[in-house]
């Protein structure tokens, strides 16, 4: 079915038992492997793992309370790194022991988070998208801030408006739980 809804044409397992001659009383585990197997050397598989975990994480990303309780989970491991358990390669990454060095945003993860937050501040809701204000300050902040473990990573920067980003400073500050009406 999986396949089905996602546009792929391969024939689904019942089918492949059928045009292997497997009487489906008879089918096991092998059976089953061999079919993951061609599904796997066709690209089928691949291509609906890539399409689901598409899905999924625009489902995911969009919710940001969901995004601080990940967040928040990554932290303590990323505050226990010390430089002697880190190779001398990925020491650079660190600004000390266990904090992350600040990195600029890229710009599609400025895009991505823009449009995710509607040009609203993820605290006050602020609009701050530049349709009613020609010069509005949009700060790309830290969900969890790297002085607590915070990673560089798109699930863990936010819009916020300048007077949420001063106050929250280095510290938490919790997000907005409301979200867009879609009816």
């Amino acid at each position: 079915r999986a396949l089905k809804a996602h546009g792929l044409t391969s024939p689904g397992f019942l089918n492949w038992l059928k045009e292997s001659d497997i009487d489906d009383k008879e089918v096991s585990q092998d059976h089953l492997d061999e079919y993951y197997n061609e599904l796997y050397l066709s690209g089928d598989l691949m291509t609906l793992v890539e399409q689901i975990t598409s899905e999924v994480f625009y489902l995911l990303y969009s919710n940001r309370q969901l995004l601080l309780k990940f967040n928040a989970l990554i932290a303590p491991t990323v505050q226990k790194l010390g430089y002697d358990g880190v190779p001398a390669d990925l020491k650079r990454y660190l600004d000390r022991p266990g904090i992350l060095r600040r990195v600029d945003i890229p710009e599609w993860v400025k895009k991505t988070v823009f449009f995710r937050d509607r040009g609203l501040c993820a605290t006050c809701n602020k609009d701050i998208s530049g349709l009613v204000t020609s010069q509005p300050e949009k700060h790309y902040d830290h969900i969890v801030p790297l002085a607590s473990g915070g990673i560089n990573d798109v699930t863990n920067i936010q819009l916020l408006c300048a007077a949420c980003n001063q106050k929250k400073g280095k510290r938490g500050s919790g997000i907005s739980t409301s979200y867009e009406a879609w009816y």
